[in-house]
């Protein structure tokens, strides 16, 4: 918000005042600036992406959860034997131990990835911030896969 200063002198009343107010107002108003708008649309946009990101995924998780149901029911529909086999494969998650592999990966691939785009900006001002953000799914990698490694085949 942008400050406004008024000169107020010994026979000042209360009619210039507001008038001395409003122009002030109006020279103030007529600074502003588009870039302003955008660099109050950056975070909440940044925070909508996010949000529509796991709306995607829960999404197509149910989706996937959908079609499973009605493979079942299509499957019941012409009379073929469900079998406790059939069903574990199609309702079972892919095993912990490969899930903490792969994120492992790309933890560390995206962490590396943002480091490298921190530094090939060549701005001074970017590459330690770059820099930190690329620790977090670094680091968050480097667990998954001690996590991976310690879990073990448990089959």
């Amino acid at each position: 918000m942008a400050d406004i200063t008024i000169e107020m002198g010994k026979d000042t009343d209360a009619h210039e005042l507001v008038s001395q107010v409003a122009a002030n107002a109006n020279q103030h108003s007529a600074e502003w600036h588009p870039d302003s708008l955008v660099e109050d649309l950056v975070p909440i946009v940044l925070f909508l992406a996010i949000a529509l990101t796991y709306c995607v995924k829960y999404y197509y998780a149910h989706r996937t959860r959908q079609d499973v149901q009605s493979t079942v029911r299509v499957a019941l529909e012409r009379g073929d034997p469900l079998t406790p086999d059939l069903l574990d494969r199609l309702v079972q998650a892919p095993a912990p131990r490969r899930t903490d592999l792969r994120r492992g990966v790309i933890g560390i691939g995206f962490g590396i990835g943002l480091g490298i785009a921190g530094l090939l900006v060549g701005e001074p001002d970017a590459v330690r911030p770059m820099l930190a953000v690329g620790m977090v799914p670094l680091l968050l990698g480097l667990a998954y896969l001690i996590l991976w490694r310690l879990n073990g085949d448990k089959a």
